[in-house]
C-alpha cells in the first residue's frame, strides 16, 4: 500500500468518541477570556465520584507481588499488548537519549497493522521532572492515553528525559563525573528537544507532531523554541499538563522547605551534580531497611508507602484518584535522577517569579551573558497553537501562574481546569478516572488538528 498522501487523515477517531468535549470555538478570543472563570467547555462528569474509603492495601494484598514490578520496559510492553521499539538519539553536546516508540496498536505489527504502510501522525510524549517515560503507562490499559492514541492509527514516542534511568550516557563523559550533571531545563531545551522532535520526524516521515508535555516536559519545549524559532513550524498542536512555567504560587513542599534544609549547593558537592540516583524507591528503601524499622521482605509496600506519602506533600492530596495496583509500579519507577541544577534551576523560578535562563551569580552571569541577570526566555516564538489542562489541586503549578501563562503566550487555543476538586500534579498521568475526565477532552482537541 502506498503511503498516504500529505494531509489525508487514517485516525480511526469519531465525531461520537470525543461529543463529551468541545473544543473552544473562538480561537481568536482574548486570552484573558479564555481563562475566565466559567463552567467547563463540558458536563461533570457523573460517573466520576468520590468514595467513602480507597485505603492503602493491606499486606497480603496481590497488587504487592505483581510481577511486572520488576519486568524492563520491553517486557512490560510486550505483556500489555504492544511491540515497543527503542531508538538512541543524540544531542548537538553529546547526550544519548533513550525514546521508546509504540508503532503500532495493541495486538499490531508491521504485517497485520490495520493502516498497512500509511504515515501515521506522531505523538511525542515529554515526562516531568524525576520521570522517565514510563509514568506515561503506569494506569489502568484504557487510562493510557499512548495506548489510545495507538490503537487509533498514530506513531508514538515517549521519550527518558537527559538523566533519569536509562538515558544516563554521553558519547565522552561518564555518570560518575560532575561534568555529565552540569545542565538544568535550560540543556534540555536548547539540545535535547530540538534532536528529539527533528529525529522523529525523520524516521517517521512527517513534517509535524503532537507534542504532549507534562509539568518540566512543557518547559523544555518553550525553552526549545526561544533558542530555535523554525521549532514552531513543526509542533502541530501541544499539549500541555501543568506547564510548570511560571511557579512562583507553588505550594509544594519541593520548592517552599526542601531547600531550606538541604541547600543547593551541598547537594551538588555530596552527590557530583545528580539530585537522585538511579535507585528507585524500592531499591532505596531496600538499602536503609536495616537503618530503620523497615523490612527488606516488605520493601515494596513500605517504598509504596512513602511513594504516596511524597505525592500528598509534592503533588496535592487526592486519594479518591490513586489506582492501587500501578502504586508498586510507580515506586519501582520513580523518582528517577536529575541534576542538581534542574532542581536548582526551578528553584530559582519559584523565587524570581520569571522564566528565565539559569541563574550563576551576578559574576558569573556577566561572563556568561554579558549582563548581571539571566536574561528572560521570550514567547514570541512559541506560536504553535497550545492546549492547556490544569487542576484545582495542584501544588505545583497553580491556578494563578497557569492564567498569567495563558496571557503571555501568543497562540493558546484552549484553558481546560480538570473537573474534579482535588485533582493533582500527579493526576494527569496517574489518575484513576483520567480518561473520563481528561482524555475525552483530549480527543476533541486533537481531532480539530488532524
Amino acid at each position: 500500500m502506498e503511503d498516504a498522501k500529505k494531509g489525508e487523515n487514517i485516525i480511526s477517531i469519531s465525531e461520537e468518541e470525543v461529543s463529551n468535549g468541545k473544543v473552544a470555538k473562538e480561537r481568536k478570543k482574548s486570552k484573558l477570556s479564555l481563562f475566565k472563570k466559567q463552567p467547563n467547555d463540558s458536563k461533570p462528569t457523573e460517573e466520576v465520584t468520590k468514595k467513602k474509603s480507597n485505603k492503602f492495601p493491606k499486606s497480603s494484598d496481590p497488587i504487592w507481588t505483581n510481577p511486572e514490578i520488576f519486568m524492563t520496559h520491553e517486557e512490560f510492553l510486550l505483556n500489555h499488548g504492544y511491540q515497543p521499539e527503542f531508538h538512541e538519539v543524540e544531542t548537538e553536546d553529546g547526550y544519548l537519549l533513550s525514546v521508546i516508540r509504540i508503532r503500532y496498536g495493541k495486538g499490531e505489527t508491521a504485517e497485520n497493522c490495520k493502516n498497512g504502510s500509511q504515515k501515521r501522525p506522531v505523538a511525542l510524549f515529554v515526562s516531568g521532572i524525576f520521570m522517565g517515560a514510563m509514568p506515561w503507562l503506569l494506569n489502568k490499559d484504557e487510562n493510557v492515553l499512548a495506548y489510545q492514541l495507538a490503537d487509533k492509527g498514530f506513531d508514538c514516542f515517549l521519550v527518558n528525559p537527559r538523566g533519569t534511568a536509562s538515558s544516563r550516557k554521553h558519547v565522552k563523559l561518564s555518570a560518575s563525573s560532575k561534568k555529565f550533571w552540569a545542565y538544568s531545563y535550560n540543556e534540555m531545551g536548547q539540545f535535547d528537544i530540538p534532536a528529539i522532535i527533528n529525529y522523529v520526524l525523520k524516521i517517521s516521515g512527517q513534517d509535524q507532531l503532537f507534542y504532549f508535555g507534562h509539568s518540566m516536559g512543557c518547559v523544555v519545549l518553550f525553552v526549545a523554541a526561544s533558542y530555535h524559532p523554525e521549532i514552531a513550524s513543526k509542533i502541530k498542536l501541544m499539549i500541555a499538563y501543568a506547564p510548570a512555567v511560571f511557579i512562583s504560587h507553588a505550594k509544594t513542599l519541593v520548592l517552599t522547605v526542601a531547600p531550606k534544609i538541604l541547600p543547593m549547593s551541598l547537594l551538588a558537592f555530596l552527590y557530583h551534580g545528580e539530585f537522585y540516583t538511579k535507585k528507585n524507591s524500592i531499591k532505596l528503601i531496600k538499602t536503609i531497611s536495616p537503618l530503620v524499622w523497615l523490612r527488606p521482605k516488605r520493601s515494596v509496600r513500605d517504598a509504596s508507602w512513602f511513594s504516596r506519602f511524597g505525592v500528598d506533600i509534592v503533588n496535592g492530596k487526592d486519594h479518591d484518584q490513586i489506582y492501587w495496583p500501578m502504586v508498586p509500579l510507580i515506586a519501582a519507577n520513580v523518582p528517577s535522577s536529575i541534576s542538581v541544577r534542574t532542581y536548582d534551576h526551578f528553584m530559582q523560578a519559584y523565587k524570581s517569579k520569571e522564566f528565565q535562563r539559569f541563574d550563576f551569580g551576578r559574576a558569573k552571569n556577566m561572563k556568561k551573558y554579558g549582563q548581571p541577570k539571566p536574561p528572560k526566555y521570550g514567547f514570541e516564538n512559541a506560536t504553535f497553537p497550545v492546549a492547556i489542562f490544569y487542576g484545582d489541586n495542584d501544588y505545583c503549578v497553580q491556578p494563578k501562574d497557569i492564567e498569567r501563562l495563558a496571557k503571555e503566550l501568543p497562540n493558546v487555543v484552549l484553558v481546560h481546569r480538570v473537573d474534579w476538586p482535588d485533582f493533582n500534579h500527579i493526576d494527569f498521568i496517574c489518575a484513576k478516572d483520567v480518561d473520563k475526565l481528561l482524555n475525552v477532552h483530549l480527543m476533541d482537541v486533537i481531532l480539530k488538528y488532524l
